[in-house]
Parts: structure tokens; C-alpha cells; sequence
């Protein structure tokens, strides 16, 4: 949910892969936060190779203000990934690796109850 540089490339992966189990919705404005917030079970951030030392994306602590588990995909001595794992909200896979990404997808799934607080 949003907009980035990357979004139209996600739309065309996903048309690629006829994956019917992805939706990419635009951004919603700040006023129905709430409702955007809660429309998943698990939030997805990601950030380019690269942005180490940058920052934090602002969404993250709408998630965690909502109680949201995220997966990150960000670089392992990122500000974002180091905050991830030192709190426990959430999981760390690094960009680039698809594999650890399903299986952290999977992870998230099979055990709700397990999910990082």
C-alpha cells in the first residue's frame, strides 16, 4: 500500500507471476490511517541496498502503533533491521534474497501466535 519508486515494478512482478494472493493498492490519506493500518496482518518494509545510516521509514510506527508485526527487507546493520530485531516487532531478510523472504512469509503464517510483540 503506497507509492515508491519501485511500485510499478512490483504491479508488473506480480501481473508476471499471476499471484493472486498480492494486492497493490495506492496510498491512502493520513485520515483513514486506521483503516489502511489494519487492512494486514503484517507489515512489509523495504528499503534499497544502500540506504545504511539513512533512516526509518515513518510508516513503521504506524504499524507498530497498530500492534503490526513488519518484515523488513533492509540491509542486517540498518538502523531499520537493528530496530527490528533489538524490539522483537518483527523480521530481518535481506534484500535480494528471495528464499528467506517466502520462508519468512511462510514462518509468519504458519505461526500467528509466534509473531514478534
Amino acid at each position: 500500500m503506497g507509492d515508491g519508486p519501485k511500485k510499478q515494478w512490483l504491479i508488473d512482478e506480480v501481473a508476471r507471476h499471476e499471484l493472486e494472493n498480492v494486492s497493490v493498492k495506492p496510498y491512502w490519506p493520513r485520515a483513514q490511517i486506521v483503516s489502511s493500518i489494519n487492512a494486514c496482518d503484517v507489515g512489509l518494509i523495504s528499503m534499497m541496498p544502500g540506504m545504511t545510516g539513512v533512516s526509518v521509514p515513518s510508516r513503521v510506527y504506524d504499524l507498530l502503533a497498530a500492534g503490526k508485526p513488519v518484515i523488513v527487507i533492509a540491509e542486517k546493520g540498518s538502523e531499520l533491521a537493528l530496530m527490528a530485531q533489538e524490539e522483537k516487532i518483527g523480521w530481518v531478510v535481506s534484500p535480494n534474497d528471495v528464499d528467506a523472504l517466502v520462508k519468512t512469509i511462510q514462518e509468519a503464517k504458519a505461526n500467528p501466535d509466534c509473531w514478534p510483540r
